[in-house]
C-alpha cells in the first residue's frame, strides 16, 4: 500500500474528479534560444526566460491541476503559481537540450527532499530511451531510475517518469521513425512499470505519429505520407495501455494544439485507461513570439484569453475520454505548499 502522504501529494495534482491535467513549463535551452530568436536580442537569456516562464505560471496555474517546474527557476515561478495547483519539479538539469547526450543528469545541489521541503508535490525525470540500444548503455539509465525512484520512496514524494523514444540514426518526424515508434513507446512502457523502478505514474508518448496515420486531421494537414491506418493506431494505443503495469498520462512532445487534442480523442477512441495530460508547448508555443514582439505584457493578455482557452479545450477532451488517476477523496487533500523553505531546512 501507497503511504498516506504521498497519495496525499499526488492527489493534490488532481483536478476535482481526479485527473491529472497539467502544465509543463520545464523546458530548458531550447526555450531559452526560442525567445532570443522571437525577440532578436542575443542579451539577458535568462532573464528573459525566467520573466517568460513566470508570467505563465502565475496566468495559466489557475486552469491546471499541476505545474510542471525546472531546476533553474522553478522557484521563482512556484512564488506566482495559484495555491490550488499542484506542483511537480523536474529533477534535472536540463530538458530537451538539443545535443546527442541520451543520459539524463541530476542537478548537484538538489535532491527529492530538498525539492519536497520547498513545496513540491512530486518529482518527475526524463530519459532518452530505445529498448533496443546497447545493453550497458541501458544499464545506466535504468540504475539512475531505479535510485530516483528510490530517493522519492524514501521522502514518500510520487515518482512521474517520462521515456522519450528514439532510435541512433533515424530521426524523429519522419515516416521512418513513425514506422518503428510503436515498439519503441510499448516496450518502453514495459519496462517502466516494473516495480522494482518504483515509478506511480508514466508520462508518455502517443504510441503513433499522428503526421503518418491516414484518416487524421493531422496528417492532412502536415502532409505526412501515411503509413499506418487509423485502425491500426488504435491497436497501438490498446498494445501500449496492455503493457502499462501503472497510470499513465500522454504527454504532448512539442506537437501542435490540435495534433494533441487529436491524440487525446483517438485514446478515448480506443478505450484506454489514460489518466490526463501532462503538456507545455501544445499550449503555449504561440505565446513565444508574442512575448518576443510585445514583451510582459502582450504575454499575460494572450495567457489570460488565448492561453486559459487552450488548457481549458485539452482539459475538456480529458473530462470526456480519461480515467481518474486517484480517487475522489483523495484530491486537493493539500500537503503545505508554495512555500519556498531554505535547502537542508
Amino acid at each position: 500500500m501507497e503511504p498516506a502522504l504521498k497519495r496525499q501529494r499526488l492527489g493534490a495534482c488532481m483536478t476535482g474528479n481526479g485527473l491529472m491535467c497539467a502544465l509543463a513549463i520545464d523546458q530548458g535551452i531550447s526555450l531559452t534560444r526560442a525567445l532570443t530568436a522571437a525577440s532578436g536580442n542575443a542579451g539577458d537569456a535568462d532573464a528573459r526566460a525566467a520573466e517568460f516562464k513566470t508570467v505563465l505560471a502565475k496566468w495559466l496555474s489557475p486552469d491546471a491541476s499541476a505545474i510542471l517546474l525546472d531546476h533553474r527557476f522553478g522557484d521563482a515561478c512556484q512564488a506566482v503559481t495559484d495555491t490550488g495547483t499542484g506542483i511537480l519539479r523536474a529533477y534535472e538539469t536540463d530538458v530537451y537540450g538539443g545535443d546527442s547526450e541520451t543520459v539524463t543528469t541530476l542537478p548537484p545541489s538538489e535532491s527529492v527532499r530538498r525539492l519536497a521541503q520547498r513545496g513540491a508535490d512530486a518529482i518527475k525525470l526524463h530519459m532518452y530511451y530505445d529498448p533496443d540500444a546497447p545493453s550497458d548503455e541501458n544499464a545506466v539509465k535504468q540504475a539512475l531510475i531505479e535510485r530516483v525512484g528510490a530517493e522519492c520512496q524514501a521522502n514518500d514524494v510520487p515518482f512521474l517518469f517520462e521515456p522519450l523514444s528514439y532510435r541512433q540514426g533515424v530521426e524523429a518526424g519522419t515516416a521512418a521513425f513513425a514506422a518503428i515508434k510503436p515498439d519503441i513507446v510499448r516496450r518502453s512502457v514495459a519496462e517502466f512499470s516494473k516495480p522494482g523502478y518504483r515509478i506511480d505514474v508514466l508520462k508518455i508518448e502517443f504510441p503513433i505519429d499522428l503526421a503518418f496515420v491516414a484518416g487524421t486531421q493531422t496528417a492532412e494537414r502536415e502532409g505526412g505520407s501515411p503509413n499506418c491506418s487509423l485502425a491500426e493506431a488504435l491497436d497501438h494505443f490498446r498494445a501500449t495501455a496492455e503493457a502499462a503495469g501503472c497510470p499513465f498520462v500522454f504527454l504532448s512532445a512539442g506537437v501542435t494544439l490540435e495534433a494533441f487534442a487529436e491524440g487525446l480523442e483517438l485514446a478515448g477512441k480506443a478505450g484506454v485507461p489514460y489518466g490526463g495530460y501532462l503538456c507545455g508547448r501544445a499550449v503555449w508555443r504561440p505565446a513565444i513570439e508574442i512575448f518576443g514582439k510585445g514583451g510582459s505584457s502582450a504575454l499575460a493578455d494572450w495567457a489570460k484569453g488565448e492561453g486559459r482557452e487552450r488548457l481549458r479545450h485539452l482539459t475538456a477532451i480529458a473530462n470526456e475520454t480519461a480515467v481518474p488517476l486517484v480517487n475522489a477523496g483523495e484530491v486537493n487533500a493539500e500537503p503545505a505548499r508554495h512555500t519556498v523553505q531554505g535547502h537542508g531546512q
